[in-house]
């Protein structure tokens, strides 16, 4: 909760926006069912640490907790399942005063509500009648509930609590068999709350922390980058925290994805023992972690809030729709550019030791490292060069222009290699499909006995001239290859190799094979299916009957051989068009996907929050 505002009849709450849904409405919708077994134990463990060492580091218990307050972030085409949130801490029996029979309530807050019947309490609700302690036991009751819904996929109970409270914790079932999870919701869902397991005590347990593992370089890496960033000028560290009020619920998650990195312990917080263990894990010295902690962690606490994290990060992920929040919110006058008075007005309300000449300090340096001519170091920013002061930023959009850049130099080579051959490769295919055509009409006539002697032997030339065609338009694919014989007998030096590879060699290596180029796929494939030398058989024997027949009569058997090798030809002619063809066509929307590139994105609108000049 941001801030709190009332009128004389309503409270107001300005909360955090998050694109979220609740984990209620994710197990009502089966979205549940398909999180893995380290996935829901990691929720459950996101839960505790919540309660543990979110909430209740500040003496906060939640009193109702139940599926509908823990929120779950959407990502792109599912339900995320880490950087959980739970809404609601502090308003159960303080601003919210529900006496609605919530069958997920623990047994003894229900009985309570049912005793007051909805009435005040000296002074005061429902909830403080309760004893202090028997606050942190109504959050273990909560707890259970949730670790039991994330592990099963509903709750334990169909009708209300007291279902547990007559047969007893010890016979919930879990489906994984995990007896440490086993162990754990027993022990919070005990019916006499005095039994209950602390929650504390379950953020401690093996059964949260057993999947809990980071790998050694991640943390070094955000180790590395806590102390670089601590290295560095006031100014920019203090830019660093304005900025981070500007990021929206997806670049936090960013923030949370690497300051949880340094969570060894897994308690939801980054603590200096945290820090420490890092230090010796890395072998990196105690003054190392002692200077961040110096740095980073306010006075008379002893851990790194996510929110502190976050300066660290800022400048390299703050992009955008934030990016323009943020230069309208110090463009005071609305003029469109920002002076180092207005950038030093906006930061030193973060740090009293910041001073104007630290501020355009800063300006110069990056404007010297980021600028690309002299004019631009005049000390007033407008937002292109506002966007400069992001060295990171700066660097990953000329990473994108220069990628942009050989995007399209390898665009329009491509698309002249294939204007190159799609003339030939169109004729190639309209010669093969007229053989086909040609064959198709003259096989029937070579075995009609009707059509008389000269009408079969015609046919029969017909079919031999075809099938020659044929076998030189296969022997001579279109291409940029001229002497595809030699490349045959590379292909079949190298067969040898190939069969004394391993299986994984051997698919890693045929995988590589079927690559085919825009200007040469046909040259490639035929020879791979031996198309250079597949009809020369048939046509070889359709030589033979001609020669036979120009000897010697022939008999309605020769004729049989030859319709019957026009149907091979033909079957076979059927097969190299269909995947000609088929290759032909995607290559072809390949080639009028690149020739109209997409367009690039807007510009950023002005955010409007400025004031007007005057």
């Amino acid at each position: 909760c941001f801030q709190v505002a009332e009128c004389s009849d309503n409270l107001y709450f300005l909360y955090e926006y998050i694109v979220c849904r609740t984990l209620a409405s994710a197990v009502y919708d089966g979205v549940s069912a398909t999180w893995s077994l380290p996935e829901a134990t990691n929720l459950a463990r996101e839960c505790s640490a919540a309660i543990v060492s979110g909430a209740g580091a500040a003496g906060l218990n939640h009193l109702d907790l139940s599926l509908d307050h823990v929120l779950l972030p959407m990502e792109p085409g599912r339900v995320g399942t880490r950087f959980a949130k739970i809404f609601g801490f502090g308003l159960c029996g303080v601003v919210c005063e529900d006496f609605e029979d919530k069958v997920t309530r623990a047994p003894e807050l229900r009985r309570a509500y049912a005793q007051h019947a909805g009435k005040r309490v000296d002074g005061g609700g429902v909830v403080y009648s309760l004893h202090p302690q028997k606050k942190g036991w109504l959050d273990s009751w909560g707890l259970g509930l949730i670790i039991y819904t994330l592990l099963e996929g509903r709750l334990p109970f169909t009708q209300s609590a007291e279902e547990i409270i007559n047969m007893g914790a010890q016979q919930l079932e879990l489906s994984s068999g995990d007896m440490e999870a086993r162990s754990v919701v027993e022990g919070l869902l005990k019916a006499r709350a005095a039994e209950r397991r602390q929650c504390a005590n379950v953020l401690g347990s093996s059964f949260c922390r057993k999947y809990w593992c980071e790998p050694k370089d991640r943390i070094e890496r955000v180790f590395t980058m806590l102390h670089d960033f601590c290295s560095e000028a006031l100014p920019k560290r203090i830019f660093g925290r304005f900025l981070v009020q500007f990021l929206d619920d997806r670049l936090l998650r960013l923030v949370c994805a690497n300051y949880y990195i340094l969570d060894l312990d897994g308690d939801g917080i980054v603590s200096d023992a945290d820090l420490h263990a890092a230090a010796r894990l890395l072998h990196r010295s105690r003054h190392d972690a002692s200077f961040i902690l110096e740095h980073l962690v306010p006075e008379n606490t002893s851990c790194i809030s996510i929110w502190r994290y976050a300066d660290t990060m800022a400048e390299g992920i703050i992009d955008g729709r934030a990016l323009r929040l943020a230069f309208d919110s110090i463009d005071e006058d609305a003029s469109q550019a920002i002076t180092p008075l207005e950038l030093f007005h906006a930061l030193h309300p973060l740090c009293a030791d910041l001073t104007i000449a630290q501020v355009v300090e800063h300006i110069e340096v990056v404007e010297l490292v980021a600028a690309e001519d002299g004019a631009s170091l005049d000390h007033t920013l407008d937002f292109d060069e506002f966007c400069r002061l992001f060295p990171q930023r700066t660097r990953r959009v000329k990473a994108m222009e220069t990628r942009a850049a050989a995007a399209e130099r390898s665009t329009f080579e491509l698309r002249s290699r294939w204007n190159a051959v799609n003339g030939a490769i169109r004729e190639w295919i309209q010669k093969l499909q007229g053989a086909c055509d040609e064959l198709a009409c003259l096989k029937d006539r070579a075995i009609e006995k009707r059509a008389g002697e000269q009408a079969r032997l015609d046919a029969l030339d017909g079919l031999r001239s075809n099938v020659r065609l044929a076998d030189r338009c296969c022997g001579q694919p279109p291409g940029p290859f001229a002497d595809l014989q030699e490349m045959r007998d590379i292909v079949k030096r190298d067969r040898p190799r190939r069969r004394s590879l391993s299986a994984g060699e051997a698919k890693k290596d045929k995988e590589e094979e079927i690559l085919l180029d825009f200007d040469s796929f046909l040259q490639h494939h035929a020879i791979n299916c031996g198309w250079l030398s597949l009809l020369t058989p048939e046509a070889n024997q359709l030589k033979k009957i001609r020669s036979k027949g120009n000897r010697q009569p022939l008999y309605d058997k020769d004729f049989w051989d030859a319709y019957q090798l026009a149907t091979a030809v033909e079957r076979m002619l059927g097969n190299i068009l269909h995947w000609a063809k088929a290759q032909t066509g995607e290559y072809e929307s390949f080639v009028d996907m690149l020739a109209e590139p997409e367009s690039g994105l807007p510009a950023l609108s002005h955010a409007g929050r400025g004031r007007p000049a005057h």
